[in-house]
C-alpha cells in the first residue's frame, strides 16, 4: 500500500492552521484507501436480547430510583446543537426556484409535493408566523399579496434570505419551533425548560451545548428570557478535529486562498467536548428531538427510565469491582458473570481462562464508560441502528450508521433488512469510575470505524472522512444497554413540515 505523504509546503500550511501533521496524513490515506472491511455484525433484535424489553413495573422501579437518588450526583445534559438549520428549508428552496420558471402551476406543484402543501396550508400555525406575516404586512401593500401564491412566495422568500428575520442561516437551536398563546419557544429553551423538569432546580444539574462560536451570543440572549436556575454551559468543535477534502481523484482541494480545505469532521469529533464534562452521569439529546409542555411528558418518563436503570447497572458493577478488591475469588468471578450475562451479554462465556485469568478479563470488562440507550421500533429498514458486534474478544451491542455497511456486501445488506430498531439518540452515559476518577474516553474509542462521505461542494463532488461517529465508534468499547422505547420518545424537526402543530401544551 502505497501512502500519501504531505510536501514540505503543505506541511508548513497544515502547521499554520493549528493541525498535527501526523494525523492530516493519515485521514488522507484513510480516504484514499476506504474504510475497514467491516465483519462480525449482526441486527439487534429483542428475540436475540439485542433490545430488552421491560416490564411496566421495571419502568416504575426505575422511575423511582431516580427520583429518590438523583440529587446525591452530579449531572449534564449534553446537546449537540451546532448544526445549521440549511437543510430543514430544502423544499422551500426548491419552491422558491420552480416558481420562478415560466408556466409554474401551484395546484399541480402541490399535487406533485404534499409535504410542501401542508406547509402551505398551515402556515399560521408555525411559532416563526406571526413575525413574518407582521413584516411582510408592513413591507408590502395589500395589493402586491393579493393571491395566495404571491403571499406564499414572499413569505418563503424572507423564511430563507431575510438575514433579520429570516431563519435558514442559523442553527436549528434558535429557530422558533413553538408556540402557546403568549410565547414562542426555540429548541434551545425547550431542553432547559426540559431540564429543569427532569432535574428540578435544586439539583446539581448542568446543560451543555455544542454550538458554532458564532451564534453563542444569541444563545446567551435567551436564557434570562426563562429565569430558570440552571447551569448552562457552551463549547464548540476544536478546529484541530476539521479533516481534509479531497476531490474524488484523491487530489486535495484548496480553498479560495490557495490553503489547503479541511471541513468539519462530524459529530464524531465532539468526544473531546464530552471528555471535557465533569459529571457522574451525562444525558445525550439532540438539539431538534425536542417537545414542550404535557407534549414531552412521555420523553421525560422515558429519561427517568434510562438514568434509574444506568444507577441501577452501575451500582452493580461497583459492587462486583469492589468485591474483587475485598475477596477475588471463585465467588466474585461467578458473580461478575451473572452480571455480564444479565445486562450485557448473555452468551458470555470465558470458561477456557485460568483462575486469574477470568479476574484479570473481568475487571477490563467492566471496568468501562457504561451508557444506557433508547431504541425505538421503525417500519423502515434504517440501516443505521443497533447491532450486536462480535469482535476478537468479546460480543458487544452497538451502533452503526448506514454508511459503515458496504452496499455491495451480501451479508452487510442481509443484516440491515433484519434491523427492527433506529436509534433517537436518547441516552445516559456514566463517564467515572467507581473511585469517582473520569475515564479518558477517547481511548475506548475505535479509530477504525471511521466514516468516509461523498458530498457536493460548489459544482464539485468531493469525499471526506468523518470521525468515528460519537455514539457509533466512539462509544465502541463502551458497556453498552439497549432498551425499547416508544415511538413518541423520537419527534425530530429534519424538515420544516415536520413543525406543523408544534404547539406547547402546558
Amino acid at each position: 500500500m502505497t501512502l500519501k505523504t504531505l510536501s514540505k509546503e503543505q506541511k508548513a500550511q497544515v502547521e499554520r492552521l493549528g493541525k498535527s501533521i501526523e494525523q492530516t496524513e493519515l485521514h488522507l490515506n484513510q480516504i484514499i484507501h476506504g474504510v475497514p472491511n467491516l465483519c462480525g455484525v449482526r441486527a439487534a433484535t429483542s428475540e436475540n436480547f439485542g433490545i430488552k424489553k421491560i416490564t411496566h413495573q421495571e419502568k416504575i422501579n426505575s422511575q423511582n430510583l431516580f427520583d429518590q437518588n438523583k440529587n446525591a450526583f452530579i449531572w449534564t445534559k449534553f446537546v449537540p446543537a451546532s448544526g445549521a438549520a440549511s437543510r430543514m428549508f430544502s423544499e422551500i428552496f426548491q419552491y422558491l426556484d420552480q416558481q420562478s420558471k415560466p408556466g409554474f402551476d401551484l395546484e399541480a406543484y402541490f399535487e406533485s409535493n404534499p409535504s410542501f402543501q401542508l406547509f402551505a396550508e398551515k402556515l399560521d400555525s408555525l411559532a416563526f408566523y406571526d413575525s413574518i406575516d407582521r413584516y411582510l404586512k408592513k413591507k408590502y401593500t395589500h395589493f402586491a399579496l393579493n393571491t395566495p401564491q404571491k403571499y406564499l412566495t414572499e413569505f418563503c422568500d424572507t423564511l430563507v434570505h431575510n438575514k433579520r428575520i429570516g431563519f435558514s442561516h442559523l442553527p436549528k437551536g434558535l429557530i422558533p419551533f413553538f408556540k402557546t398563546e403568549h410565547q414562542s419557544y426555540t429548541p434551545f429553551e425547550a431542553h432547559i425548560l426540559e431540564s429543569v423538569t427532569l432535574f428540578g432546580i435544586e439539583n446539581k444539574s448542568n446543560l451543555h451545548f455544542t454550538i458554532d462560536e458564532l451564534f453563542k451570543s444569541r444563545f446567551q440572549s435567551l436564557i434570562p428570557l426563562l429565569n430558570q436556575n440552571i447551569k448552562i454551559s457552551f463549547s464548540s468543535q476544536c478546529p484541530t478535529t476539521d479533516t481534509p477534502v479531497m476531490s474524488l481523484d484523491n487530489h486535495w482541494l484548496t480553498d479560495e486562498k490557495g490553503d489547503l480545505h479541511f471541513r468539519k469532521g462530524g459529530h464524531g469529533a465532539l468526544l473531546k467536548n464530552l471528555n471535557a464534562i465533569d459529571s457522574d452521569f451525562v444525558l445525550i439529546k439532540n438539539i431538534d428531538n425536542i417537545q414542550v409542555g404535557s407534549n414531552n411528558d412521555v420523553v421525560i418518563a422515558w429519561l427517568k427510565v434510562l438514568c434509574g436503570t444506568l444507577m441501577n447497572i452501575k451500582t452493580e458493577i461497583d459492587a462486583a469491582l469492589l468485591d474483587f478488591d475485598q475477596k477475588g475469588n471463585a465467588k466474585s468471578i461467578n458473580r461478575s458473570i451473572e452480571l455480564i450475562r444479565l445486562h450485557f451479554d448473555p452468551q458470555f462465556d470465558i470458561e477456557s481462562h485460568s483462575l486469574e485469568s477470568k479476574q484479570r478479563f473481568l475487571e477490563q470488562y467492566l471496568n468501562k464508560p457504561l451508557r444506557v440507550c433508547a431504541m425505538i421500533k421503525s417500519s423502515k429498514s434504517a440501516g443505521g441502528g443497533p447491532f450486536w458486534h462480535h469482535s476478537s474478544d468479546r460480543r458487544s451491542v452497538q451502533i452503526f450508521e448506514e454508511i459503515e455497511f458496504q452496499k455491495h456486501n451480501q451479508k452487510h445488506q442481509q443484516e440491515v433488512s433484519k434491523t427492527q430498531f433506529i436509534n433517537p439518540v436518547l441516552m445516559a452515559c456514566s463517564i467515572k469510575d467507581r473511585f469517582g476518577k473520569a475515564y479518558d474516553l477517547e481511548t475506548f474509542s475505535n479509530p477504525n470505524r471511521y466514516m468516509i462521505v461523498r458530498k457536493t461542494m460548489g459544482n464539485q463532488q468531493i469525499k471526506a472522512i468523518e470521525w468515528p461517529g460519537l455514539w457509533n465508534g466512539g462509544m465502541d468499547d463502551w458497556n453498552s444497554v439497549f432498551i425499547e422505547a416508544p415511538k413518541d420518545v423520537f419527534r425530530p424537526v429534519k424538515k420544516v413540515h415536520d413543525l406543523i402543530h408544534r404547539k406547547a401544551q402546558n
